[in-house]
């Protein structure tokens, strides 16, 4: 199979572009070898923006292209190059988020996640899952960024996430083992929030209350 065919497998064609420039940055991210931090940021900034001007039916196909890539090779430090990408994306000036960073980028990544089937249903499994470090990276980024005013919308969107994961167990008796890894995955990722900065980013009243909502 030529390159072209290998790097476009599976992508429609309108994507193409999108591909071509992360495979070429992919190794400024630490793909396959090791790079200065500085090195990985400029990377991470600069894909940032092309993701954060592209259409929604692209940002969708990228974000898959780039943890393919990610699976491929899930070497520490690609993982937080990746991770430093999702940030950048996410990322407003004064401690703010972009609102479709939060609801579409991370949400996307999280999706993805909780859709992969080679996630070993134990704690060691889900920390050794690419997907899931790059993450929970990228949450802990957000946390160190953030202010508890801006970060409020985050906890609300992992929150909805975890409401629909209960949902789908109390729903549906197919799949339970995955449905029951995909609460795990989100109770996790609101772990990692919790866990960072001594969980004064995160509003408690509002956790309390959704997790108790969720329950129900």
């Amino acid at each position: 199979m030529c390159n072209k065919c290998h790097i476009f497998g599976g992508y429609p064609p309108a994507s193409y572009s999108f591909i071509i420039v992360f495979r070429l940055l992919a190794p400024y991210l630490g793909e396959d070898n090791i790079q200065k931090p500085y090195i990985r940021n400029f990377a991470a900034e600069s894909f940032s923006y092309l993701i954060r001007k592209a259409p929604l039916d692209h940002l969708k196909v990228i974000l898959t292209y780039i943890l393919s890539l990610l699976h491929d090779s899930p070497t520490e430090d690609f993982v937080e190059g990746v991770a430093k990408l999702f940030f950048e994306t996410i990322k407003l000036v004064g401690n703010q988020f972009q609102h479709r960073g939060v609801d579409i980028v991370l949400r996307q990544v999280i999706q993805a996640l909780k859709q992969e089937n080679d996630v070993e249903a134990t704690e060691q499994g889900l920390h050794q899952n690419a997907t899931f470090r790059a993450l929970t990276k990228t949450l802990v980024l957000m946390v160190h960024y953030s202010t508890r005013e801006h970060f409020q919308g985050v906890c609300e969107m992992l929150l909805s996430e975890l409401t629909v994961s209960l949902d789908l167990v109390a729903k549906t008796p197919k799949e339970v083992e995955r449905k029951w890894l995909n609460i795990a995955e989100s109770l996790a990722l609101i772990r990692v929030c919790v866990s960072v900065r001594k969980a004064n980013r995160i509003e408690g009243m509002l956790l309390s209350r959704s997790c108790i909502e969720s329950m129900q």
